[in-house]
């Protein structure tokens, strides 16, 4: 059976047109909590992206402004873009990876944090 997790990521690669992946991290350890990719992106891509590359922003940004905190992180490419939205508390991050051409990041950042709300409850 599918878990709590895996079913929200679900429902927020569905609510955002042209999703090509995505993810839920827990951002201490890494683990991917759940996942749901429409592409030729493997689960190892992504997660190798998530883990090596957030937990280097986010030390960083806690480095040089401790009392802020981290909503999101966008990384455009060429064809494709990486979004990273963080919970309030700072334990959960949600992972895009969406078309560049059929992707409105406004509405994608709408989506997911009405997504995170229903999120941190159950990682509560």
């Amino acid at each position: 059976s599918k878990t709590d997790f895996q079913v929200l990521i679900e429902e927020i690669c569905n609510d955002v047109s042209g999703v090509l992946a995505g993810s839920i991290l827990d951002l201490d350890t890494g683990h991917s909590l759940g996942e749901d990719i429409h592409s030729s992106l493997t689960q190892e891509d992504i997660r190798l992206l998530d883990v090596a590359s957030i937990k280097r922003k986010v030390a960083s940004i806690r480095a040089l402004a401790p009392d802020e905190k981290i909503e999101d992180i966008v990384i455009t490419l060429s064809d494709h873009v990486h979004l990273f939205l963080i919970s309030r508390d700072q334990r959960l991050m949600v992972h895009l990876v969406a078309s560049y051409a059929k992707t409105n990041l406004g509405l994608a950042r709408v989506s997911v944090r009405k997504h995170l709300q229903h999120l941190i409850k159950i990682a509560a």
